[in-house]
């Protein structure tokens, strides 16, 4: 039985529709969801005590009673055919994906904090940024002498976003700054002012405001938790293929198998430092 997708007088065969995955940008995506689909239910088939169907039944609990509430609300519109069912199936999978996270990750996430905590540092700081050297070197001899303040000659003279803030950015982690820049944070002590520093084709006035390291709460350890996840995600939906053949599977030869053209996207990146600006980047 050949399986085709009508829509109004069109028909897509198999090999359409992914054509028109692959064309719109949809196909990774679509990897990655049955990738993970696969992944849970390989899981959740290990053990009873993986995932147990009294957990299952209480998540979908937890969603009736919502659903109830929410049906009493004096707005409430009707909902389409399935919605609900459909609510349940998400927040069911939103629950064993979470556990999924822990039993995979859980234990890593200390030792990956220990590496990545250079680049989770945080940091207030007032940024001054021009083109010509010789008015950024006149700024800073007002600004040390205390003549003027940073936020009214950022707002006057800075050349970047910064100028709406009077020079103030931040919190922003240190991995997001641009690497000289983040190096110059990193040796300030709160208040230091630094002078006109050429970073590409600016030059920059800084003073660092505050220094907040990362610390390993349950909010960091969530991020870090789906940052670890994401890039498993990544690496594993590159591993598919294109079958381009009018044959049945059943005679697929490794000849006519294709490589897939699976471009990245940028919610899941390769490696979870690959998120962060690049340069020429000088604030987040």
């Amino acid at each position: 039985m050949t399986v085709a997708l009508k829509i109004g007088d069109r028909t897509f065969s198999g090999g359409d529709v992914i054509s028109q995955l692959e064309q719109y940008g949809l196909l990774p995506a679509l990897v990655k969801e049955l990738v993970l689909e696969s992944a849970l239910e390989a899981w959740s088939n290990t053990s009873a005590d993986v995932w147990s169907s009294a957990e299952e039944a209480q998540v979908v609990q937890q969603v009736k009673t919502q659903q109830a509430l929410q049906a009493m609300a004096p707005q409430k519109g009707p909902q389409p055919p399935g919605a609900d069912a459909a609510m349940e199936k998400m927040a069911v999978k939103r629950a064993k994906l979470d556990k999924y996270k822990e039993s995979l990750w859980g234990n890593k996430v200390e030792t990956y904090f220990l590496q990545r905590k250079v680049r989770l540092d945080r940091v207030i700081y007032s940024l001054l940024r021009l083109k010509d050297a010789a008015i950024a070197q006149e700024l800073y001899f007002r600004l040390e002498s205390e003549e003027a303040v940073f936020t009214d000659l950022a707002t006057q003279y800075s050349q970047g976003p910064e100028a709406n803030t009077g020079g103030l950015i931040g919190p922003a982690d240190l991995g997001g700054c641009h690497p000289r820049l983040a190096e110059m944070m990193r040796v300030s002590q709160p208040g230091q002012l630094w002078p006109p520093t050429r970073i590409e084709d600016w030059w920059v006035i800084v003073r660092l405001e505050k220094f907040m390291p990362a610390q390993l709460d349950e909010a960091m350890r969530r991020r870090l938790l789906e940052e670890l996840f994401l890039a498993w995600l990544q690496e594993e939906s590159q591993k598919f293929e294109v079958l381009q053949s009018e044959v049945t599977p059943a005679q697929v030869t490794p000849a006519q198998v294709a490589p897939a053209q699976a471009t990245p996207t940028e919610d899941a990146p390769n490696s979870p430092d690959s998120a962060a600006p690049k340069a020429p980047q000088l604030a987040t």
